[in-house]
């Protein structure tokens, strides 16, 4: 006895009910994952995420403070240093001094906390007996 390897027409309809659905679901999924994307790549949400990152990230943040607030260090001395000059080795000394100061103040900032801790420590317990 020979067995059919024909289908039914219910079966076939029931297959390309089955299909129909399935391209209906994998078209919402795709859909949504376009959207998914598209709010994850908005100039917007990528900084905020960026900026989360650095929040989170234990090192990172803390280098970053140290170089901003050595290069201001250093940007701020070689404005004082060449106010209206006119000289350029003065403008080019007050450069060399300005990456000088940016370079040691980023390296040291541990060490320069903790010192500026201690004086105002002391400063505070000395106002603290006086009063």
């Amino acid at each position: 006895m020979k067995t059919s390897n024909y289908l039914t027409r219910e079966e076939v309809k029931e297959a390309i009910e089955e299909l129909e659905r399935e391209c209906k679901w994998k078209q919402e999924a795709l859909s949504e994952k376009f959207r998914q994307t598209y709010e994850k790549l908005k100039p917007a949400n990528l900084i905020k995420e960026t900026i989360s990152d650095i929040a989170h990230s234990p090192g990172l943040g803390k280098n970053i403070v140290r170089t901003t607030f050595g290069l201001g260090l250093g940007f701020i001395t070689n404005k004082l240093l060449n106010k209206n000059s006119t000289n350029v080795a003065r403008k080019i000394a007050g450069t060399a001094i300005q990456l000088g100061i940016s370079g040691l103040f980023a390296k040291r900032m541990p060490r320069l906390k903790s010192a500026l801790k201690n004086i105002f420590s002391k400063r505070k317990s000395d106002s603290a007996e006086a009063a």
